[in-house]
């Protein structure tokens, strides 16, 4: 037998090795994905430290993983159009309620968009985020003498100021934030309120029930929008809004058929009549939550 019909034959047997090894990888792999689930789906164990670690896995691979990691999208458009909807969501809430314009916190910051946009506003902004990468990357480019970034976990936050920030914007915090630990991150954030402080939350909520949504790459505590009025968050709310642009990952066939894309940016109020014509079974929202200190 020749070389090159000794090779093919030698390659062949490597190849069938590798596809027995394959095998046996992909039948580990579903084993313990379904361990993970079967146990995640069991209300008989506390998986709470594993459900941080994956969250906070997620988070660390976020922009890396996502053209926007911050609103966990490939989609241009998405972006573009629900940053354009909560700019005027917010500056309105802000300016309707907010009456000392000294200092922010953007907790959450990710790409620091709403930092830089909460700059405009308020005389010194500070945008923190778990992500040294991210941060390192903002203070990088960060080109505005009132604004700063910090790498900082807000559940041990001695860097931050207590009193010391008129207004605070958290976003999707409290979503990846598991109920026995609400009271407390609640109560750390009205603390860093100066007094008659305010504080938005922006969550991704359900209009009917609650949904505990736990994979091996993905956890999240989708709640009733009513559990961010009422309890401990009661004596401090002041008002809840609707985000209609959360929506916008739900209207792919919406855009695709009527090809409102330009529409929706021109006028991001429009999304409000969209959402309501054509996601009216949608259970699926997001909301603003303001409470005062």
């Amino acid at each position: 037998m020749n070389k090159v019909n000794q090779d093919i034959i030698k390659d062949l047997t490597r190849l069938f090795e590798i596809e027995q090894q394959q095998k046996k990888l992909k039948q580990e792999y579903k084993l313990l994905e379904d361990k993970i689930h079967l146990t995640f789906d069991s209300a008989k164990y506390d998986t709470l430290q594993a459900e941080k670690h994956i969250i906070n896995k997620f988070w660390s691979r976020a922009y890396d993983d996502y053209l926007d990691g911050g609103y966990i999208t490939n989609d241009q458009f998405i972006v573009d159009a629900r940053f354009e909807y909560e700019k005027i969501i917010i500056q309105n809430l802000v300016n309707q309620n907010v009456s000392e314009y000294k200092t922010c916190l953007d907790i959450g910051c990710g790409n620091g968009r709403y930092t830089k946009f909460l700059s405009t506003t308020f005389s010194r902004c500070v945008g923190i985020d778990l992500s040294e990468q991210r941060i390192a990357s903002n203070n990088s480019e960060n080109k505005l003498k009132n604004v700063e970034y910090q790498c900082c976990d807000i559940s041990n936050s001695s860097d931050l100021v207590t009193n010391g920030y008129d207004f605070i914007f958290v976003g999707d915090i409290f979503m990846y934030t598991h109920e026995s630990v609400i009271d407390e991150l609640f109560h750390k954030l009205l603390r860093l309120l100066s007094k008659n402080g305010f504080l938005l939350v922006r969550e991704s909520t359900l209009l009917q029930g609650n949904d505990n949504y736990k994979s091996k790459n993905y956890v999240a505590y989708y709640r009733n929008y009513e559990f961010y009025c009422s309890n401990i968050f009661e004596k401090h709310f002041i008002k809840c809004q609707r985000n209609y642009a959360y929506n916008l990952y739900h209207l792919s066939k919406y855009f695709n058929v009527y090809q409102q894309h330009s529409k929706v940016l021109r006028n991001p109020l429009i999304l409000e009549n969209i959402v309501r014509e054509y996601l009216a079974n949608e259970v699926r929202a997001g909301h603003f939550f303001l409470y005062r200190k």
